[in-house]
């Protein structure tokens, strides 16, 4: 890897971030400080310390990393998604430990160095569990429904699964409230939406708002080892 010191940006997202990581691991990037920014300043100046996510690589290198150590990557994961600020510092760091010592006898899920790391993850795992606890307890699986919740953590992604098998032959949409987005379920279809008002009418429910978008492959194959062991 090039020894020269490196701030790049990338999108904010995790599939953009194992696009980073997959620059790193495959492409020597050097890479010591990540920040989020939406989108390259200029299309005309494109920034060259702009990462575009590319889903192919962000693919290629979770199945590599959840074959090594499917542990850290759930940790990886779960972290994260707690959308803490500044946290790609220390998730790079727990990332070049985990495979600068990947043939080490000592595993990367006992190292007290980044114990942050491994509370954010296991508060995401908690509180993923509970609301699916809440979102599946005394509800008609048959029941097309609207449902709310306002997670601390960016929980989403984490409880697809769990809620297209528990109510897989119904419609209906679960809203992040702080985030302003949902999960929107339709004859086993599943796809993020945006949040509008008018989704706050109970009676709405079959109509599926504009701009729906098909989930990242990280809510297939990802959750369905992750939540289910998860997700």
């Amino acid at each position: 890897m090039d020894s020269e010191a490196a701030v790049h940006f990338y999108d904010g997202s995790f599939n953009g971030f194992l696009t980073v990581l997959y620059d790193i691991e495959q492409r020597g990037l050097a890479v010591e400080i990540l920040k989020k920014k939406e989108k390259a300043e200029d299309a005309l100046f494109p920034d060259p310390s702009f990462i575009e996510t590319r889903l192919k690589h962000a693919r290629i290198l979770w199945e590599q990393l959840r074959i090594d150590n499917y542990s850290a990557l759930k940790t990886l994961y779960f972290a994260f998604m707690s959308k803490e600020r500044n946290l790609e510092k220390p998730l790079l760091d727990f990332y070049y430990s985990w495979r600068k010592n990947r043939d080490a006898k000592r595993n990367i899920m006992y190292d007290n160095r980044f114990h942050e790391i491994f509370n954010l993850a296991a508060d995401v795992e908690k509180e993923k569990i509970q609301t699916e606890r809440k979102l599946t307890g005394h509800q008609d699986p048959e029941t097309p429904t609207i449902r709310y919740i306002k997670p601390r953590h960016n929980i989403l992604p984490l409880i697809s699964k769990r809620m297209r098998t528990r109510f897989r032959n119904s419609e209906w949409y679960i809203f992040d409230m702080r985030r302003k987005y949902g999960l929107h379920h339709c004859n086993g279809s599943i796809a993020f939406v945006p949040f509008r008002p008018e989704f706050l009418k109970e009676e709405n429910i079959n109509s599926v708002p504009s701009g729906t978008s098909k989930f990242p492959f990280l809510l297939h194959n990802e959750e369905s080892k992750a939540s289910a062991a998860v997700a």
